[in-house]
């Protein structure tokens, strides 16, 4: 399976890790982190999260974390489309 992440996925990443590093530099590895492991767990199980039916992507909480990555499967390539605290309405703006 093959991961693309969307331009604005980037950008919730860059904006997340650039936050987190504000706080502390530790945070923003643990993160990072978190990010590599879920893309491995994805890689071998592209469907463990469940479709929300409204948009008809999956939405994968990052472990621990209070993050929500929002992705499709396609043929043999996993589409992050955003990754969004959990703290945010997710279903506002997230194309």
């Amino acid at each position: 399976m093959k991961i693309i992440w969307s331009m604005p996925a980037l950008t919730d990443l860059q904006l997340a890790v650039a936050a987190a590093a504000e706080l502390d530099t530790d945070w923003a590895d643990v993160l990072l982190a978190e990010i590599q492991r879920v893309e491995a767990i994805l890689k071998r199980h592209p469907r463990i999260a469940p479709v929300d039916d409204a948009s008809r992507h999956r939405k994968l909480r990052l472990g621990r974390l209070p993050y929500l990555l929002l992705y499709l499967v396609a043929g043999d390539e996993i589409d992050i489309l955003r990754l969004h605290h959990s703290r945010t309405d997710w279903q506002v703006n997230s194309w």
